[in-house]
């Protein structure tokens, strides 16, 4: 029978999107349970919406140092329904460029660790909808470390 687990490795996306999942450029091997997102960022500010957060993977990069801002809870819950309290997931953003990224918390939601991606790392985070109810939706975003890109 075949396992179910998430596969913790983390891919350096050059692919594309098939049914719903990510394909590693060359091997077909999924990212299991999320989409890809890859964008180049001009200087300044942008806040993601909430597709984009929930996407699982992001390879960011910037023509410029970027402070980037998350959506907030309520709109990240929203987009997850059906969900429970304390539902997770992970999610990775890696920067190649030559810029820093900072993040920020949208209303809601709170940050625990790294909020800088230095140029050339990789960071993973467990997102975490510790509250799910509309009104007052929470989400912490825990930093599982930092890598480089190499």
């Amino acid at each position: 029978m075949p396992s179910t687990r998430r596969d913790p490795r983390i891919y350096d996306i050059a692919g594309v999107v098939t049914n719903g999942k990510a394909v590693v450029s060359g091997s077909g091997t999924p990212v299991v349970g999320g989409s890809v997102t890859t964008g180049t960022t001009t200087t300044g500010s942008a806040t993601m919406t909430a597709a984009q957060f929930t996407s699982r993977l992001h390879t960011i990069t910037t023509t410029g140092a970027l402070a980037l801002t998350t959506p907030t809870a309520e709109q990240i819950v929203f987009a997850l329904q059906p969900i429970y309290a304390n539902t997770s997931y992970a999610l990775t953003i890696k920067n190649p460029g030559s810029n820093t990224i900072t993040l920020t918390g949208g209303t809601g939601v709170t940050f625990s660790g790294d909020v800088t991606i230095a140029t050339g790392q990789i960071i993973n985070y467990l997102v975490v909808c510790t509250t799910i109810i509309t009104g007052s939706a929470a989400v912490t975003v825990y930093s599982l470390g930092a890598s480089d890109t190499a």
